[in-house]
């Protein structure tokens, strides 16, 4: 018969030793690669809850172990202030900064033909038009004028009123027309 002999106490020992050395390896292990990983990276551990941290240094702290009772979480808060300026932008197109016109061109009879005199300034604006019975002087212009002027024009008394309009247009094609419906 043949028996199989028992492990000695130096052979259990020998296993013991190999077994803590191989822990102690793999821990060795870890410990270099936390040490030695990128800045700004983050190492996935499933027993930990990732933190954000407020520094690119890698933490020396050793991780929680299964044994460990109660761990205070880190919390690092981060705030971001936008600052947004807001411009308000005039609306595209020319602008009369004055428009003026006799509201009666002041006939004595029906039959005459008085000069009455329209004024007018103007911003942005590259060309003018001076329009009558239109509301709209580069389309129907009677006379190209200044951005910024006066005209005088004629007003047939034989009519009980009429319609005079001075179009601004920018260097964009943007228009902006006033008119005056003048009577007699």
């Amino acid at each position: 018969m043949s028996a199989t002999p028992s492990p000695t106490p130096d052979r259990t020992m020998r296993v013991v030793m190999i077994v803590i050395a191989i822990l102690l390896l793999i821990v060795a292990i870890l410990l270099a690669a936390m040490l030695l990983k990128k800045p700004g990276t983050v190492a996935q551990d499933s027993t930990a809850s990732p933190t954000i941290s407020a520094t690119d240094a890698p933490s020396t702290a050793p991780s929680p172990s299964a044994s460990a009772t109660a761990a205070t979480p880190a919390t690092t808060t981060t705030t971001t202030t936008t600052t947004t300026k807001t411009t308000t932008q005039p609306p595209p197109g020319p602008t009369f900064a004055s428009f003026s016109a006799p509201s009666s061109a002041g006939c004595h009879d029906n039959s005459s033909n008085v000069t009455i005199t329209i004024s007018w300034s103007s911003s942005n604006a590259a060309s003018a038009w001076i329009g009558v019975a239109t509301t709209n002087a580069k389309a129907e212009p009677y006379d190209t004028v200044p951005t910024s002027g006066s005209y005088d024009i004629g007003f047939p008394c034989s009519n009980s009123h009429q319609v005079y309009t001075v179009t601004l247009e920018d260097g964009d094609g943007h228009l902006t027309s006033k008119s005056k419906d003048i009577q007699r």
